[in-house]
């Protein structure tokens, strides 16, 4: 699918950092993409000083351990990516307005699909270390679920007064859509169909057509429960 490079962080973070004169944020933009290529844990300090073009001294003048950098890297993350991710929805919210719930829903979960999708290297380490890093889930958490709050409020409360579904429990929501989003991205890529050769024979998430048979099926099913008796 070729628009989601335009979610990729590093790309993203690349565009900040060429514009900032602050070594620290060279720094976490270097780890960026060493953590996305090598993992968390087998990244050295070293390369991610060669890729900002400082010496391995400098990076312990800003950081004073490698977790620390990943720390750090959260909130710029949320500074950087929160307006680039939010106004594609917000768009798609203005654009079908007067849509059903299965099609705007629809739109978004597409979205929301490109975005993991663009990033799956670097959330594939980052998510085992906020598992283990408790401060760190809980901010991204606090920056995260007002967003998906905010947005799925609206859309719900829209199809509410036209009567296309019952009242719902946002939460409850939220965990069925995040979570067919999440397995959808995680459980194609971690099992990868492949030929003879050893190559990937098929990949789903270059299918755009293939995404968006699934996402109607899932919805059909999901709205099913969500529809007035």
């Amino acid at each position: 699918m070729t628009d989601f490079e335009q979610y990729n962080i590093e790309k993203m973070v690349d565009g900040y950092a060429a514009e900032a004169a602050d070594k620290e944020i060279k720094i976490m933009n270097a780890a960026i993409k060493n953590f996305s290529q090598n993992g968390f844990s087998r990244t050295k300090t070293k390369d991610i000083a060669k890729d900002a073009g400082v010496g391995e001294g400098t990076i312990f003048t800003y950081f004073p351990s490698k977790e620390s950098i990943l720390e750090s890297m959260i909130p710029m993350l949320i500074k950087i990516m929160q307006p680039k991710l939010e106004k594609p929805v917000q768009q798609i919210l203005e654009d079908k307005k007067d849509a059903s719930i299965d099609i705007i829903m629809g739109e978004i979960i597409f979205d929301r699909i490109k975005v993991i999708g663009a990033n799956i290297p670097f959330m594939k380490a980052l998510l085992p270390e906020l598992i283990h890093r408790p401060n760190l889930l809980s901010q991204l958490k606090t920056a995260v679920m007002p967003i998906i709050h905010k947005y799925l409020g609206r859309l719900l409360t829209a199809a509410q007064e036209k009567g296309e579904i019952k009242k719902l429990d946002e939460d409850i929501a939220i965990f069925q859509i995040t979570g067919f989003i999440l397995g959808y991205i995680f459980l194609d890529t971690s099992s990868p169909q492949e030929d003879t050769k050893g190559k990937n024979k098929y990949d789903r998430l270059k299918d755009e057509e293939r995404i968006r048979r699934d996402i109607e099926i899932f919805l059909k099913n999901l709205l099913e429960g969500w529809r007035i008796a």
